[in-house]
């Protein structure tokens, strides 16, 4: 609230204590994640605060799975939202097994999120123009799904989050999502991010001559 965030989203990655520590690989005791939530989620209310709005989000596993996932956030969040599993281009390991437990489960959840793939229409992402993700040793990148750092712009141990955010590399990002839409990228070319986006995230129209550079 004191930060001005607008959103946020929690990853919840399994609602079982052994299931969950299966997957996260930690010893994070189960439930503490949801209290978390909670405790923020109650915060905000005492204070009467609108923002931020607190989504909490779980991978489909199955229809029971999601209803009691649904059910346990309820009073914690704002929103429960669940979404659909693939793999990461260019990701060494198999998240989907490991989320899934069984490569032949995975293996289906990947088919079940081609069947309703939306990638090969063509968006520009905003995300360039509005987030930046840091990863654990410090390199920031474009987006949050960048797991093998092929939209890495620099290393917040070097450079400052301002000088990363105006800097010529995210300048062209930029630019190449405007003309071609990241058609071309390792990451962005089977990316559905961008389709899943709210109307006023559109940014087709904008045009390229308002951006600018400076050395």
């Amino acid at each position: 609230m004191e930060y001005s965030l607008d959103y946020l989203r929690v990853s919840i990655y399994a609602i079982d204590k052994d299931e969950e520590k299966r997957i996260t690989q930690t010893n994070i005791a189960h439930g503490t994640i949801a209290e978390n939530v909670k405790y923020l989620y109650e915060y905000r209310n005492k204070k009467q605060k609108a923002k931020p709005f607190i989504c909490t989000k779980i991978m489909h596993v199955d229809e029971n799975t999601d209803a009691r996932f649904k059910a346990m956030f309820s009073d914690k969040s704002d929103e429960q939202l669940v979404d659909i599993s693939w793999n990461i281009p260019k990701l060494k390991e198999e998240s989907l097994d490991k989320l899934y437990g069984s490569k032949e489960n995975g293996e289906l959840a990947q088919q079940s999120y081609l069947d309703s793939a939306l990638y090969k229409q063509r968006k520009v992402c905003r995300y360039p123009f509005t987030h930046i993700t840091i990863r654990n040793n410090g390199d920031a990148v474009v987006c949050c799904q960048d797991w093998a750092r092929d939209t890495k712009l620099g290393n917040i141990q070097k450079k400052t989050l301002e000088q990363i955010w105006t800097s010529k590399t995210l300048y062209n990002f930029r630019v190449m999502q405007l003309k071609i839409k990241g058609i071309n990228h390792p990451l962005c070319a089977t990316c559905e991010l961008t389709l899943r986006d709210s109307a006023e995230d559109n940014l087709d129209d904008l045009p390229i001559e308002r951006l600018s550079f400076k050395e």
